[in-house]
């Protein structure tokens, strides 16, 4: 095609409508022929087309009998009919996450706001005027962790 011709195209899908899945389209736009410093086949523009976008459920309501909450004075424990959470209030982390009895996480994450100080960081003094934040999450300054239960919860 030239540029700013029109052509349509079969793709062979037929009733798309229907299907319950999501449905995209990516089209690529290549390059034909061999120019200097480009080859053949490169791509120089794409795009994805939603034809059909994915809808998720939500007929979600929690059952109270397959959902249950427990608490102790240092965790959290959530437990499903195919899994575990326990949640540690001290960290406020995930002290474990178990899918069908198979331990996934064994231990949270850290949340870190620092990055690695640049040149500019260095001029301007900001790793010694921040450094509060290099340790913050480890630090553990003062939490508090509640939980709440809503009417619906057992």
């Amino acid at each position: 095609m030239n540029p700013r011709e029109n052509k349509n195209f079969k793709i062979g899908i037929e009733d798309f409508e229907s299907k319950k899945s999501d449905l995209l389209i990516n089209i690529l736009i290549k390059v034909k022929n061999p120019e200097p410093l480009i080859e053949k086949d490169y791509v120089v523009a794409r795009e994805q087309l939603i034809i059909n976008p994915y809808k998720s459920s939500n007929n979600f309501t929690s059952n109270s009998k397959e959902l249950f909450f427990l608490e102790d004075e240092n965790k959290v424990y959530v437990n499903g009919k195919t899994f575990k959470f326990e949640f540690d209030k001290a960290t406020g982390r995930i002290a474990s996450y178990s899918i069908d009895g198979r331990e996934i996480i064994q231990k949270g994450g850290n949340i870190n706001f620092w990055r690695p100080p640049t040149d500019n960081d260095y001029g301007a003094k900001t790793p010694s005027l921040y450094k509060e934040w290099k340790d913050a999450f480890d630090n553990n300054f003062s939490r508090s962790t509640t939980v709440k239960k809503d009417k619906k919860t057992s």
